[in-house]
């Protein structure tokens, strides 16, 4: 298997391969939002549950209930706290769940007053192990405060304002913090720095923005959009754009992850005309944007601007793991080869290797959904009409 892996990245590397030889397991979790490694563990919420796989046993063990509507999800570096946000409001007050390995067995509730509008927790993401910044939703369209929870003493401030469903994306070294504001069109991205909690960078897209992600030391960002998903490079204060990947209402990545020695990035790629090239899993040369090759042609569809649904990428901090969203499971990939330590033993948890042919049914059901009820989409990418999503 290792062999096959190595020859297979071999040949991508030369600009010939198509699809490599990453394996998978899905885990049949319906309507999942968000994932988060912690060690041999993940995480997926969904709805009002929380649900545990173990990587080393190959085990889903039985969710958890909390709260309303579970989003965002989020592992301490050092493994010891997961934090998950609820979009929910209970007596008044926002609240946010957090789980202490080496504490009491339930979470504790991180509970505080709803401003005005504020409808619940949508991202969690670390600053470190110490610190945890919390985004929120809101009942209709508007702003809400992004706040900043010390675990240590319980304190809670407020950072700044910040719009609705902002998804935030933390480097891997816990310096910086990538912030997307949704649902405006002038698509502002930040990079929030953690030890003066001022914002260091900003850039507007000129385009809505729902999922980013930045590599190890934050000084790159990659920004999904319509036109493609925009990447950004820091000089001192402002973000550069250096390069696109996709094209503007044709494909592109909806969601997307920089490897951890941050030479490749990984997405889940839409394309309006199906093909094994531009749509599914797709890998990267983070400095070229060259294609690498393509890990699974998993047939993902345009999100209307719309983050935390199918394409939904997280990738475990070892590069060994990739979680993605599909529409109707979590699919779990070995990538050990492609994003991680080359050397590492194959997982017996996955099996299945994908290949284009497996999606044919798939992808004709969807075009005869579309043609049954056709969704059309405007100029910047959202969704119009009665059947809008």
């Amino acid at each position: 298997m290792k062999k096959l892996i190595a020859l297979c990245v071999a040949v991508a590397a030369t600009g010939i391969g198509s699809v490599n030889a990453a394996t998978y397991v899905d885990l049949f979790i319906t309507n999942a939002k968000d994932h988060a490694f912690d060690g041999n563990l993940l995480y997926v919420t969904s709805g009002a549950q929380l649900h545990r796989y173990d990587l080393s046993r190959c085990t889903q063990y039985p969710p958890l209930a909390l709260g309303q509507q579970l989003y965002g999800v989020d592992a301490s570096p050092d493994g010891r706290y997961v934090a998950v946000a609820n979009g929910g409001v209970v007596n008044g007050n926002v609240r946010v769940f957090l789980f202490d390995k080496f504490g009491q067995r339930a979470p504790r509730i991180v509970s505080y007053p709803a401003e005005f509008g504020e409808s619940g927790s949508y991202m969690v993401s670390w600053e470190g192990n110490s610190s945890l910044l919390i985004s929120g939703t809101y009942g209709g369209s508007g702003w809400t405060p992004l706040r900043r929870y010390a675990v240590a003493t319980g304190a809670l401030t407020q950072v700044r304002s910040v719009r609705q469903n902002t998804m935030l994306a933390a480097s891997a070294n816990g310096q910086t913090t990538a912030l997307a504001e949704s649902n405006i069109s002038s698509g502002p991205v930040h990079v929030l720095e953690a030890a003066s909690g001022n914002v260091g960078a900003s850039a507007n897209t000129n385009w809505f923005v729902f999922e980013i992600a930045a590599n190890s030391d934050g000084s790159r960002l990659i920004v999904p959009t319509y036109a493609g998903a925009f990447l950004y490079q820091r000089q001192g204060t402002n973000l550069s754009q250096t390069g696109t990947i996709g094209a503007y209402a044709n494909h592109g990545p909806v969601a997307a992850a920089f490897a951890p020695d941050d030479s490749r990035i990984v997405t889940a790629s839409y394309a309006f005309t199906a093909t094994p090239t531009q749509q599914g899993i797709v890998l990267y040369d983070a400095q070229t944007l060259a294609r690498i090759a393509t890990i699974d042609p998993y047939p993902f569809g345009w999100t209307g601007n719309g983050a935390l649904g199918a394409g939904r990428l997280t990738l475990s901090r070892d590069g060994n793991w990739l979680a993605a969203t599909l529409n109707d499971r979590v699919r779990l990939y070995d990538v050990h080869g492609e994003l991680g330590d080359a050397d590492r033993t194959p997982s017996s948890c996955t099996a299945a290797v994908p290949t284009f042919d497996d999606y044919a049914d798939e992808r004709a059901l969807q075009q005869q959904v579309d043609r049954g009820a056709p969704r059309t989409v405007d100029s910047q990418g959202r969704f119009m009409g009665p059947t809008a999503k």
